[in-house]
């Protein structure tokens, strides 16, 4: 599908290229493909697909899920997905799209897709990643120490307690520290190798299932846990989350700190708006600032004030935990992983008492003049 879109015939000056001896201009036709090399032709692309997919999926199953130009369909049995095959195929002849089938896979109880294998069961690692991870020699520098944490952070929404052990590596990219690598180093790397091979499963996010979102504040990060509650009644992790507090951040009162729970919601926004859900905090005193049904003080902080409003676009109930009870989501905040939620931009709130002016902008006698020169006004 990427050469199928044509060009504008008024871009054929904009696709020049240049060459040693002579200079190339594109002559478009009615059905060329846009000259590859051009930097938004990757959007311009995009976007056509996902218009053309939208329009092509439209009152067709919910079963399908579409992520950029694959397609996934998941059904309970053989029936259904046979039947919804044969709806695909239809749409697919009717606006002529053909499919390589040596990259189509059919009726799959597992599949890999970003690094991931999807089942039935949930969702994990691939384990080829994993064995990758296994392999990595240890880092001699700064640049081979981001490389591998990327890999590793990748997959940290697998492990609640990842960033307990990755605090030494992180000490090792701050620009003032000199490159030493010591046993504490040396114990979080092969932790990293080891723990990611155990059975790491997270559950299907399910529309129909009871959510609930946990959330924490320490005195230098935040964590948060978006979950099923399950029909026994236990909650299992869709996905994890979490990250330092900026310095501006850590010097907030405790109070304020633990309002930042809304950037839980920001993070797992998708999951939740638009559905009834629980939020869990281990500060009682937020139930009551925070809850559906009372009014925030008129003397809070302007703060507390916004993140209020930002809130009151979410179907929610506040329920208040102690941290024994919260403990996945107090260990995140204690324990973060390295900006993985939304920094916080709002700006140090000031307080004006009084104000001296020398001289006003308009004074009596000029507001005179220009009375005395309007029609209307000189009327009144």
């Amino acid at each position: 599908m990427y050469s199928n879109p044509s060009s504008a015939p008024r871009s054929s000056t904009l696709c020049i290229q240049s060459c040693p001896t002579l200079v190339n201009i594109a002559k478009v036709k009615p059905n060329a493909c846009p000259a590859y090399g051009i930097k938004n032709r990757n959007f311009a692309q995009h976007t056509i697909t996902m218009t053309e997919k939208t329009n092509m999926w439209t009152n067709m199953s919910t079963e399908f899920t579409n992520s950029m130009d694959d397609t996934f369909d998941a059904t309970n049995n053989v029936e259904e997905h046979l039947k919804i095959l044969r709806l695909l195929f239809d749409r697919l002849d009717k606006y002529n799209v053909r499919l390589n089938a040596s990259k189509c896979q059919f009726f799959k109880p597992q599949v890999q897709y970003l690094g991931h294998d999807l089942s039935d069961k949930g969702i994990q690692p691939v384990q080829d990643k994993i064995e990758a991870i296994m392999r990595a020699p240890r880092p001699t520098n700064v640049s081979e120490l981001k490389s591998f944490l990327g890999i590793v952070n990748y997959y940290g929404k697998f492990v609640e307690n990842l960033a307990s052990k990755l605090h030494p590596l992180y000490t090792l990219l701050q620009h003032k520290s000199e490159w030493s690598w010591s046993n504490e180093c040396e114990q979080a790397f092969m932790y990293v190798k080891t723990v990611l091979t155990g059975d790491k499963v997270l559950i299907h996010y399910d529309t129909t299932k009871t959510l609930v979102l946990s959330v924490d504040a320490s005195p230098y990060g935040l964590g948060a846990i978006i979950s099923h509650k399950l029909s026994d009644g236990t909650e299992r992790p869709i996905a994890y989350a979490s990250r330092t507090l900026s310095s501006a951040e850590k010097n907030m009162p405790k109070l304020i700190k633990r309002g930042l729970l809304y950037i839980g919601l920001k993070k797992f926004h998708l999951y939740l708006y638009g559905r009834k859900f629980t939020l869990v905090t281990d500060h009682q005193p937020l139930t009551r600032i925070f809850g559906p049904k009372s009014a925030i003080p008129p003397l809070a902080a302007a703060r507390m004030q916004r993140w209020a409003l930002i809130l009151a676009g979410y179907q929610y109930e506040i329920v208040y935990r102690t941290s024994t009870q919260n403990a996945n989501a107090d260990l995140l905040s204690r324990l973060p992983l390295q900006d993985k939620l939304t920094q916080i931009t709002d700006p140090d709130e000031c307080y004006v008492f009084s104000t001296v002016v020398d001289q006003l902008p308009v004074t009596a006698e000029t507001i005179a003049k220009a009375t005395n020169k309007d029609i209307v006004l000189t009327k009144v």
